[in-house]
């Protein structure tokens, strides 16, 4: 099934949630959550907001109506009867469904999550994990709908119009909004972790949003996306992979392309491919965003991660200003997606190293709650 060949954009897991398993799981409370059983006659009426759970698989469905969209956003396992505090997955780019089912037999089928490359066990006995589907994208499709880098074979071109940042962050905006009004939410306790894009989507949130107590930002690079283009670019050079003079060239070429971009940074015609104006959102620098962020921030990325290299200069920044409450999680000679790279810089996508990344990120939020329980 094409399914497997989802390695470079997406990660697929096959982790599919037994909901019997996870509600026993919730009734073993920790000690740091204290989870207040919610019964669901008590539950108050979410005028369709609620779509139930999600055929093929125990994660629910919602959708939020608003003047100009319809949000949906999935939220991991379907249980409601526990009040616990959120977790918010922003996934990376490309037009790519949050779920891929497949039916093996009738009432069976494999599900892919794809947003999920790591065993989520873990947070869901704390969290609400919550992840928001693309614009215009469908939740749920098969093998047979997507291909072979992952993306949905037949986007809307209103996927293309609504791809840019502004329009994200409203989305995770409406969401969190929302989230904070059901009786299953604590809303003490809303961290939000982006990979990639997602990255900067979160940071605008946690920027402007107070409901926002911490962000994690995984493979991000601080000065925007194209700058990536230019490091990759001298990395090239500096390597001997091209000479001064091509990569002069190559450059200015970029800085060319870049003019266009930002005379035309409001052009949403393309109907395949990044638009001028999603490039131009995701490009600027989101380093000042972060500086002013209050809550606390950890910066995940693999040393060998070209676009996210530039997160090193963050604690120079950061302390420059006095600001102390963040942490640096760098995973040596991993790459993007967490990937083992060969001296050559090729990945390896049979040995990636998410759960490690991904364990670091929650200790860091049970030590976050700690540090809250102690100050409050």
């Amino acid at each position: 099934m094409r399914v497997c060949l989802l390695i470079l954009f997406i990660i697929c897991n096959s982790f599919i949630y037994a909901q019997d398993n996870n509600d026993k799981a919730n009734s073993q409370k920790p000690s740091l959550y204290q989870q207040t059983i919610i019964y669901e006659d008590n539950l108050p009426l979410s005028t369709g907001k609620d779509k139930g759970v999600i055929k093929g698989t125990s994660s629910r469905l919602f959708q939020i109506q608003t003047s100009i969209d319809t949000i949906e956003f999935i939220k991991l396992d379907s249980s409601v009867k526990f009040r616990k505090p959120i977790f918010i997955m922003l996934q990376g780019s490309l037009p790519i469904p949050l779920i891929i089912r497949d039916s093996i037999d009738k009432n069976k089928y494999n599900t892919f999550y794809t947003s999920f490359a790591f065993d989520v066990n873990q947070i869901s006995k704390t969290h609400h994990i919550i992840n928001i589907s693309m614009p215009h994208i469908p939740v749920v499709v098969t093998g047979q709908e997507i291909n072979g880098n992952g993306t949905y074979i037949n986007p809307s071109p209103l996927y293309n119009k609504n791809n840019y940042l502004g329009n994200y962050v409203r989305r995770a905006q409406e969401v969190i909004t929302y989230l904070q009004s059901q009786s299953w939410a604590d809303t003490s306790e809303t961290v939000i972790f982006g990979h990639s894009q997602g990255s900067y989507i979160g940071i605008k949130v946690a920027a402007a949003n107070p409901d926002v107590t911490a962000l994690a930002i995984s493979g991000c690079n601080p000065f925007g996306r194209y700058d990536g283009h230019i490091r990759r670019i001298r990395i090239a050079e500096l390597s001997n992979q091209l000479s001064s003079l091509e990569a002069q060239e190559q450059i200015t070429e970029h800085y060319d392309r870049w003019k266009h971009y930002s005379d035309n940074r409001n052009d949403d015609s393309q109907e395949r491919g990044d638009t001028y104006k999603a490039t131009f959102s995701f490009s600027e620098s989101f380093v000042d965003d972060l500086i002013d962020i209050d809550v606390p921030i950890q910066v995940l990325y693999g040393s060998r991660d070209i676009g996210a290299i530039g997160c090193d200069y963050l604690p120079i920044a950061f302390e420059a200003v006095g600001k102390k409450n963040y942490q640096m999680s760098v995973f040596p000679g991993l790459g993007h997606n967490f990937e083992e790279m060969d001296k050559h810089g090729n990945s390896n996508y049979e040995k990636m190293h998410w759960q490690k990344a991904i364990d670091s990120f929650y200790d860091w939020v049970i030590m976050q709650a700690e540090l809250k329980i102690k100050r409050d």
